[in-house]
């Protein structure tokens, strides 16, 4: 299923993280204030980012949503830089 956003908001696809080799981790997402995703689909307004795009995206200021695997909303202004 597409989401389409509405306005400047963006859907992005959350990158697994690779722990360090050798290292045991156990963070919970909520504390973890950045993630790296792909752009799934943008808001007609969204000037910067297009789908496709792996970008370093800022947690606190999205919204989760399960449509068959997490999707993280967030507004444009979230998008802390491309990579």
């Amino acid at each position: 299923m597409i989401v389409r956003p509405l306005g400047k908001f963006v859907v992005i696809r959350l990158l697994p993280e690779k722990p360090p080799s050798g290292a045991v981790q156990v963070v919970r997402l909520e504390k973890r204030p950045s993630g790296i995703g792909e752009v799934l689909s943008v808001g007609p307004h969204v000037r910067d980012v297009k789908p496709g795009m792996t970008v370093l995206v800022s947690r606190l200021q999205g919204m989760v949503i399960e449509i068959g695997e997490p999707l993280l909303v967030v507004p444009e202004s979230a998008i802390l830089g491309y990579l």
